[in-house]
């Protein structure tokens, strides 16, 4: 592990002979690879305020990501565009892995384009014809 620190000085953290300084504390925290809530636990046993907010999983704005968490494997979202982002449908949930609505609006616009050639006359254009 580098975290930038001596071995000395990470000792005299450890033993209470030297106080971390905050920017110590996530750095050290950061190097353990250690989840946000577990990093705020640290900042306040160094007596630092929490850095990282924390909430309610069950909050009303997070009901979309609960809701596309819980779909199954094989499910895709789609959507024709163009999407109003937040409103129609959540950030989380358009950008997310299961999601086809780039593929679906760069097919959309092919298709669109094909079916207005066919009705507005698709006979082939002659070849050298001026």
């Amino acid at each position: 592990m580098d975290a930038g620190v001596s071995p000395r000085h990470l000792s005299f953290i450890e033993t209470g002979r030297s106080r971390p300084s905050r920017e110590m504390v996530l750095r050290l925290a950061d190097q353990l690879r250690l989840p946000l809530r577990d990093r705020n636990v640290l900042l306040l046993a160094a007596g630092f305020a929490p850095a990282f907010a924390q909430g309610d999983l069950e909050a009303p704005e997070l009901a979309a990501v609960r809701r596309a968490a819980a779909l199954q494997d094989h499910t895709i979202v789609m959507h024709p565009g163009p999407m109003n982002r937040g409103v129609e449908i959540a950030p989380e949930v358009a950008d997310g892995p299961r999601s086809t609505i780039v593929q679906q609006v760069a097919n959309g616009v092919t298709v669109r384009t094909a079916v207005l050639y066919l009705l507005l006359g698709s006979a082939e254009p002659a070849i050298g014809a001026a």
